[in-house]
């Protein structure tokens, strides 16, 4: 029995869902997020922009795992935050009790 492909078109979007979900937070982070009036933007090169209303910060970010980053902010203490990405939410949860988290959509749709 052949499989047509009106009942293909299931099975690859769930692969490609699974995929997203397996992806690398490294490569998967990089682009444009917003959420409100807030807005991150994470290049390769380890630079992040940060803007809250109209005000805006470059700062930079480094790995310490798979799923924890390090953004170090000119005249702050690094801040350290959990990660958790999807091909259009991400989610970073900082370390200092108590936790807060942050919520946010990729902007212009698609994951890396």
């Amino acid at each position: 029995m052949t499989m047509r492909p009106r009942r293909l078109a299931p099975l690859a979007c769930a692969a490609l869902l699974l995929a997203g979900c397996r992806a690398d937070p490294r490569q998967a982070v990089l682009g444009e997020w917003r959420s409100g009036a807030s807005r991150m933007l994470f290049y390769p090169d380890g630079q992040v922009v940060m803007e809250q209303d109209s005000a805006a910060s470059v700062a930079r970010y480094e790995w310490l795992e798979k799923r924890r980053l390090r953004i170090r902010a000119l005249a702050a203490d690094p801040a350290d935050y959990g990660v958790r990405v999807s091909r259009d939410s991400l989610e970073l949860c900082g370390d200092a009790s108590p936790a807060r988290c942050f919520r946010l959509a990729r902007v212009g749709g698609g994951g890396r």
